[in-house]
């Protein structure tokens, strides 16, 4: 939920008829701190891990916990509980995620996943404006991933990437309400959970859920906060039709996903007019083949529809995308030290300027028509070198053929260039010191291809400077991600647990959105501005003449306070080592989070600390932040 001051007003009623979560006497819902660290992950590699062993640092949120905190939605989340992670707002698209040093002005750089399915727009923006929706009472687990996933999931995961599970039946069976209303934003949201089996391995989760805000008056400067008045301009406010309905089916080895959400975001700043809409539909049928105990093979399809679309008082714009993936896996157990899984995928991407779910805009700005198609061969190797040392070896093969490219700014079409195969290799190492202690090293690659918009912007520029015998900026390729990370976490007792990370990643080839000026002489871009007839001063642009990196770490610790009590507390440092480059992103950070359950946990209240140092670059976001929050909800049962 969108909050203007951290004492909103929220009203929940709470309604269960199964027993997960239930307690009695003096139990507590509260995780133990062994739990905690080997919480199992799904998203990381082609074997299931556990957060202590797996490679990098991974969060993993249990989201019936989370649901008694203050977090109303994804941005919540990673802003206040999710260590390395830092979020700021776009003037438009919404919520930027950052990690360990990096954040710009879209999500492209962080993969956003439901249940291993990506849901990043290719076209421009990432996963930008759900990150405010509050509807994420269908997922069970959040996990978030500091670091390049490529060997998994391919272009995309560069620099961090969330996995959120859903519910199933099995878990969740019964019938479960959340309705809450914020009084500062005029907020309201229903969503309602059903879930039931018919057997073994046979299961099925309904979810359904709306909201709307009308939302608050921001200054221009992001981040700063007017009075709500009637007169406001709704931003950072939510238009009806904010909604997301989904299904989770399992029969035996077959599990079907399906999943529809819109939303409908207003401008996050006075200067921009209407709205900014999303709507996406995906699918995703997987079916696990058990060959014998040992063997096995999955098949997995995605297919996705996504819309987004600026809606303006007087005009429309934006454009869709089509995702369609078969991906197979071939898993070898029969070792007694060893598992080894070998993958193929074949996937095509379909741009175009129109709509799928509403009428076609009026222009295609940020949109393009063109395809894409990729082949990928991926493996991974886990060894059991002894009882407590482990380590995995894996790459990926990526060959990505591109279509002609065509849109309101190109015109006739032209076909960029396809970019070289891309090979993404990762080697890691978990060796578990003693009963309490792990430590972890692991390198890792991670890259991304240029969004779909990107070449239409390059072209147009480039050839403008051609025309007018300027160096052009050259052929947009992949960028990429190393990355070196260290590992440690000691439980003391069954009360204390710490964490240490310590990273270095090291960037090539980056992409972002910049000034004309940045490439071009004052002059060149007042002609290129005059040739192409307007003056809007900007361009994609790929920074292929200086690498840089990034290094630091986090120090995250959890302490049992009490029975009913757990306190997790983090201390982030990012930097980047080249003092010409622009860091929008805080060097420092400490979050400190508790949560109590009184009343056998019918009474939870929970208390969340966000302290972010000042940015090091003068840029359009709040400088630094001081933010405690506090909420205490009444919840009843019934059995």
């Amino acid at each position: 939920m969108l909050r203007r001051n951290p004492f909103l007003f929220i009203l929940l009623m709470h309604g269960s008829f199964f027993a997960h979560g239930q307690t009695s006497g003096n139990e507590t819902y509260l995780l133990s701190l062994h739990e905690l660290l080997n919480a199992e992950v799904y998203s990381v590699g082609l074997f299931p891990a556990t957060a202590a062993t797996a490679p990098g640092y991974i969060t993993v949120f249990d989201m019936q916990n989370i649901d008694d905190t203050p977090v109303r939605n994804l941005y919540d989340l990673l802003t206040k509980h999710a260590p390395g992670s830092a979020v700021g707002n776009h003037e438009r698209q919404g919520a930027l995620h950052g990690v360990r040093g990096i954040l710009i002005d879209n999500n492209a750089k962080t993969l956003v996943m439901i249940d291993g399915q990506q849901v990043n727009a290719r076209s421009h923006f990432g996963y930008m404006t759900h990150m405010h929706s509050p509807l994420l009472g269908g997922m069970q687990t959040i996990e978030v991933i500091n670091g390049p996933g490529a060997i998994q999931h391919g272009s995309g995961a560069i620099n961090g990437f969330i996995n959120m599970l859903p519910k199933t039946g099995e878990s969740n069976p019964g019938l479960s309400m959340n309705a809450s209303y914020g009084e500062a934003e005029d907020f309201y949201m229903l969503d309602v959970g059903y879930g039931g089996s018919y057997g073994e391995r046979k299961n099925l989760y309904l979810y359904a859920g709306f909201y709307d805000a009308d939302g608050y008056e921001p200054e221009n400067a992001l981040g700063n906060e007017l009075p709500y008045t009637d007169q406001a301009v709704d931003a950072l406010a939510f238009n009806e039709q904010n909604h997301m309905t989904s299904i989770v089916w399992q029969h035996r080895g077959l599990k079907l996903n399906i999943f529809a959400y819109e939303t409908n975001p207003q401008k996050n700043n006075n200067d921009e007019r209407g709205y900014f809409h999303n709507e996406t539909l995906g699918l995703k049928p997987a079916y696990h083949i058990a060959i014998d105990g040992h063997h096995s093979v999955d098949i997995e399809a995605s297919m996705l529809w996504f819309d987004h679309r600026v809606e303006e008082p007087d005009s429309s714009r934006g454009g869709n995308e089509r995702h369609m993936e078969i991906k197979a896996t071939y898993k070898n157990q029969a070792f007694d030290h060893q598992a080894v899984a070998i993958g193929a995928l074949y996937g095509e991407k379909h741009f175009d300027t129109s709509q799928y779910f509403s009428s076609k805009p009026d222009s295609a700005s940020e949109a393009v028509k063109t395809d894409w198609q990729e082949i990928s061969l991926f493996a991974e190797d886990i060894m059991t070198l002894t009882p407590s040392l482990t380590a995995s070896m894996g790459f990926r093969f990526d060959l990505y053929r591109l279509s002609p490219v065509q849109s309101d700014l190109i015109n006739p079409a032209f076909t960029p260039q396809d970019p070289d195969a891309h090979f993404s290799p990762r080697l890691a190492i978990a060796w578990q010191i003693t009963e309490a202690s792990t430590i972890k090293a692991s390198y890792q690659h991670g890259f991304r291809m240029p969004d779909a918009a990107y070449y239409d912007w390059n072209l147009y520029n480039n050839r403008a400077a051609k025309a007018l015998g300027f160096t052009a900026s050259g052929t947009l390729k992949p960028e990429e991600m190393d990355s070196f990370e260290i590992n440690f976490s000691h439980l003391f007792g069954s009360l204390l647990s710490l964490e240490i990370n310590l990273f270095y990643n090291q960037f090539k080839d980056q992409l972002s959105w910049g000034a004309l000026e940045n490439y071009w002489s004052d002059s060149e871009v007042a002609a290129i501005n005059n040739y192409n007839a307007v003056n809007w001063g900007g361009g994609m642009f790929q920074n292929s003449q200086q690498e840089f990196n990034a290094y630091g770490g986090e120090l995250i610790i959890r302490y049992q306070l009490l029975d009913n009590t757990l306190l997790n507390a983090s201390y982030g440092y990012a930097k980047m080592d080249d003092d010409n480059a622009i860091q929008r992103y805080p060097m420092h950070q400490i979050k400190i989070n508790s949560l109590s359950g009184f009343l056998n946990d019918r009474l939870k209240f929970s208390i969340d600390y966000l302290f972010s140092s000042k940015y090091p670059e003068m840029i359009n976001f709040m400088n630094s932040t001081s933010i405690i929050a506090m909420k205490s909800t009444l919840l009843s049962s019934i059995n």
